[in-house]
């Protein structure tokens, strides 16, 4: 849940591999790598979609990484607003 970098990049070819289901919820502006996705959906059952609900239902683990990584301090306010609706709580 939130941005589709590179700790999402991993954990999808991970799940992949393993041969668990996967499912990604980031803003469309987001996504992960094309190339991963492409592989992905080739490889096993991947999804990935801005509907956070949709891709928590009847998920075994949830996971979420820092809205602003290294690097991206300047885009941190921009983030923050991107991803506000991309994080795990009580909803």
């Amino acid at each position: 849940i939130g941005d589709g970098n590179n700790m999402a990049n991993s954990l999808i070819v991970g799940a992949i591999t393993m041969g668990m289901k996967c499912a990604i919820a980031c803003p469309d502006d987001y996504k992960p790598d094309a190339e991963i996705m492409k592989w992905a959906n080739e490889n096993g059952k991947f999804t990935c979609s801005s509907n956070i609900l949709e891709c928590a239902k009847d998920a075994d683990v949830l996971y979420t990484d820092v809205w602003a990584s290294m690097g991206q301090e300047e885009e941190k306010a921009l983030r923050e607003k991107v991803f506000k609706n991309y994080q795990i709580n009580d909803e």
